[in-house]
């Protein structure tokens, strides 16, 4: 039904839109935005555990339609260091986690300048946090205290398709670090 829907509309896929007051009942503090180069705006935001969980709870991997890797499972080293810090160090996962970076074509904002409501949410980095966020929550974990750190790009509609995936791609580019660069 969701794929005949978008054909008949001419669209690849279906926007996410997340409004956190009617969702939540509450708002997202944010820094921002900072300009950056044509018609691009950063946010730098916390968003709860519970809240992240629950949304890629509802939306799965669509939340991750424009990311180059989606999820791992808990079977890696990474995974699993996250699922031991939300069950025995909630309150580190903010300190120990790199976050999310996620992009959207618009970020509306609230008089206060906290964050009301996300369009066109994609995550481009952090699906395996995301994840493991809703895998905590479905395994009854209190998240009250996890904060992850969220990277927000918002990206003008008509740029979406270009810039998208190169900022999906540059996100998703660092090296990795053995156990022995952490040692030495």
């Amino acid at each position: 039904e969701r794929i005949a829907s978008l054909m008949a509309i001419g669209q690849e896929r279906e926007p996410i839109e997340v409004d956190f007051i009617k969702e939540y009942s509450t708002v997202i503090p944010c820094i921002g935005p900072a300009k950056s180069g044509n018609n691009v705006k950063i946010y730098s935001a916390f968003i709860p555990g519970e809240i992240l969980g629950s949304i890629y709870s509802q939306y799965g991997s669509r939340l991750l339609e424009l990311n180059v890797r989606s999820y791992l499972q808990a079977k890696g080293n990474v995974n699993k260091g996250m699922n031991h810090t939300l069950e025995h160090e909630p309150e580190m996962f903010l300190p120990y986690n790199n976050g999310i970076t996620a992009t959207v074509s618009k970020v509306r904002l609230d008089n206060e300048k906290r964050i009301k409501e996300l369009v066109d949410l994609q995550i481009v980095n952090g699906g395996q946090t995301s994840a493991s966020m809703a895998r905590a929550l479905n395994d009854d974990r209190n998240l009250k205290e996890v904060k992850v750190h969220m990277k927000l790009v918002e990206v003008n509609p008509e740029d979406v398709k270009t810039l998208v995936p190169e900022i999906s791609r540059y996100t998703n580019r660092q090296n990795p670090v053995s156990e022995a660069d952490l040692t030495s």
